[in-house]
């Protein structure tokens, strides 16, 4: 595990809001605050939601602006800009082909901040006839949407700078309170004023608020609005007439009441401008008697007669790399670079581990901070150690009495109701000295996911079963005030996916778990055969929990010197990674010391084949593995379709899959501090792929 390469060691997802959920920095103080309207009652279910998400899956509606290759786009107005909607075979298409100015409802998989869905239904909503279709599948006179008068009251924009954030309240004051934001950012101080607007009353204790409002990610809000809910607050729509501009959105006269309206920077805005008078549909977090932020603004206005128009090349979006991690100050990061040199790394970083007092100036670049801790593991100088080592019961026994332990360290025990309050006790004392996004816990899950390369002496603990542990550790983790990744996704389990992996799916404060020597390390390069697949399946598995996967490489070779390894495991990452779950952790030595490479630049979206369970799923004819993706950009730009192949036969080459594909991905050089580039316009790849090589291909 961690200890086998560090002495000491000192990153959604959890759910995803579709309101994104950036915190700041704020001041703020007491003072009369402002309250917000209530409507009388809930209007009745729309027929149709804007915007919805829930396990990954999005749905929206909306008007089609221009058909692109393999799909539309739809303009989502400012802070998106345009939403491209791919389909493919598995796309069930209710109603005619789509066609520019059509009003659909779009299921689908991706994000708004990738500005990609692939979409997995698209439906027509229309109030006349379906068209007749063409034999290439497009309809021959599309029928013309309704329309209403453009408004002509006050314009309202979108604010700037404003974002959104919910979650539990404690500890309300005068003029401030916290909330608990989730896996992604954590716990918050929300600051009020008398320029604040409230909806159904004031903060109190185990409420739940949803607010917006200025701020930094990880930190802190200074509110614009409060609106508070006795449970989460979840998707609401509501449609009506603008009848008021105010200071946080508007209000919308609805059939059973005013609505108040919050917007937030990156709320979606189509249709017509959005101003007093015009008649809309909001979708968004909330709900209609009390407050909606708004996610999606539709404005009602007249549509021009359809047309098609040539496919456009797709803008830059904003995801410009993979999510990343590497060390930063703390223990074991570049504690060379001075603090204010951290922010070189902030563009390309997304992940760092250290330690509390470096996480405050590592958070305020907008990188997001996990600290690491071994509670099942201790020994003396741990950070649990003076939590535990007084306490006899917290720690694991044989049957005469004995301390089992793991080499120079003692074995804890999780079955024990005294561990999870110590564990607690770490968690809180680290929150309130550091601002972290997570715990990085180490060692986690059954003792039997260890077994197979390291012996516990005298033995394991008495009366010792692998459920028991697990269900313990699942209890620990419930514990702790920040969310927790646990490692030790690589634990083999009869060549197949880890013991580990339970305490994800039993633990709901378990964010995620990291992978270490995840496709590559400095004794194999080059993951292959049974190991291959089974991290794979890992990584897999992780995703359709929705939980975070840290794929940590722990090859410390040169860069330069390992970009056959470096192609080899992106590819691999690749092969079924979820951009908005996976985490990839680079290790290749650097001169500037940060771990990041070029080639994680690069993001694939739109795959062709949608997530499997298995990765067999992914098995070409011929023998290879390999997943075809519609869109790829490198650092936001976009690069065309791509697909990755990696052959993990130990033995024998095999056919490449995609003959249609004639450049190859060619990186060179060290990091992305030190000079390393990134090319798509490399050779065409090999008829065939030798044993343990990968290619990344691009038309």
């Amino acid at each position: 595990m961690y200890r086998s390469a560090h002495v000491r060691l000192t990153l959604q997802a959890a759910a995803l809001f579709l309101v994104s959920t950036l915190t700041a920095c704020g001041g703020g103080g007491g003072g009369a605050a402002g309250t917000l309207p209530s409507a009388n009652s809930t209007p009745p279910a729309q027929p149709t939601q804007i915007v919805s998400q829930s396990n990954g899956t999005i749905t929206l509606t909306g008007t089609v602006q221009q058909m692109i290759s393999g799909g539309f786009r739809i303009q989502a107005g400012q802070g998106v800009g345009y939403l491209h909607i791919y389909v493919n075979s598995s796309t069930v298409i209710v109603g005619p082909a789509p066609y520019v100015n059509e009003n659909v409802e779009v299921v689908g998989t991706g994000s708004l901040t990738s500005g990609n869905i692939t979409a997995t239904s698209v439906t027509q909503i229309a109030s006349t006839p379906l068209p007749s279709a063409t034999p290439s599948g497009l309809p021959s006179s599309p029928p013309t949407p309704p329309s209403s008068p453009a408004p002509s009251g006050t314009p309202i924009p979108l604010p700037t700078g404003i974002v959104s954030a919910s979650g539990p309240i404690s500890n309300p004051g005068t003029g401030i309170f916290t909330i608990n934001a989730g896996a992604n950012y954590g716990s918050m101080h929300v600051y009020t004023n008398s320029s604040t607007a409230f909806a159904n009353g004031a903060p109190v204790s185990g409420q739940y608020a949803l607010v917006t409002g200025t701020g930094k990610l990880g930190y802190s809000l200074t509110a614009s609005t409060v609106a508070l809910f006795s449970n989460q607050p979840g998707s609401a729509s509501a449609s009506g007439t603008v009848t008021q501009a105010t200071a946080y959105g508007f209000l919308l006269a609805t059939a059973n009441g005013s609505v108040p309206i919050a917007l937030t920077s990156n709320t979606v805005i189509g249709g017509a401008p959005l101003a007093t008078g015009a008649a809309v549909t909001v979708n968004g977090i909330g709900a209609a008697n009390v407050a909606i932020v708004a996610v999606q603004v539709v404005v009602a206005a007249p549509t021009p007669n359809p047309s098609m128009t040539p496919s456009p090349t797709p803008g830059p979006i904003a995801m410009t790399h993979v999510a990343t991690a590497d060390y930063l100050g703390g223990n074991f990061g570049q504690t060379h670079w001075a603090a204010g040199q951290w922010g070189a790394a902030a563009p390309y970083l997304t992940w760092a581990q250290t330690n509390a007092a470096d996480s405050l100036t590592i958070s305020s670049f907008g990188i997001k901070t996990q600290d690491y801790v071994d509670p099942n593991r201790v020994q003396p100088g741990d950070p649990m150690w003076g939590y535990v080592s007084g306490t006899e019961s917290s720690f694991a026994h044989v049957c005469d009495g004995t301390r089992v332990m793991m080499g120079s360290q003692y074995v804890t025990d999780p079955t024990q109701t005294t561990l999870a309050p110590q564990f607690a006790s770490y968690v809180a004392n680290a929150a309130a000295q550091g601002r972290f996004n997570l715990i990085f816990e180490d060692n986690a899950g059954a003792l039997g996911a260890y077994t197979a390369y390291t012996t516990f002496t005298p033995g394991l603990p008495c009366n010792y079963t692998d459920a028991a542990w697990t269900a313990g550790e699942e209890s620990l983790n419930q514990a702790s005030s920040l969310p927790v990744m646990v490692n030790g996704l690589e634990s083999p389990n009869n060549g197949g996916p880890g013991l580990v992996l339970n305490v994800i799916g039993g633990s709901s404060n378990t964010t995620g778990g990291n992978f270490e020597h995840c496709y590559s390390d400095g004794v194999t390069p080059k993951t292959t055969g049974s190991l291959w697949t089974m991290t794979e399946n890992t990584e897999l598995i992780v995703n359709n929990e929705n939980k975070l996967f840290q794929c940590m490489l722990r090859n410390l070779n040169d860069g330069a010197a390992s970009v056959d390894a470096r192609i080899y495991a992106y590819a691999s990452f690749l092969m079924t990674y979820s951009p908005q779950n996976d985490i990839y952790w680079e290790e290749f030595a650097t001169p500037s010391g940060l771990h990041v490479f070029p080639e994680e630049q690069l993001v694939a979206l739109n795959p062709k084949v949608p997530e499997p369970s298995d990765v067999s799923a992914l098995a070409q004819t011929g023998g290879t593995y390999g997943r075809e993706y519609g869109a790829c950009y490198i650092a936001g730009q976009f690069a065309g379709p791509c697909a990755v192949v990696v052959n993990p036969d130990n033995n024998s080459a095999h056919t490449f899959p995609f003959p249609q594909y004639q450049h190859t991905l060619v990186l060179s050089g060290e990091g992305v501090l030190d000079g390393g580039t990134i090319a798509t316009n490399g050779p065409p790849p090999p008829a065939s792929l030798a044993s343990g090589e990968a290619a990344i291909v691009f038309p």
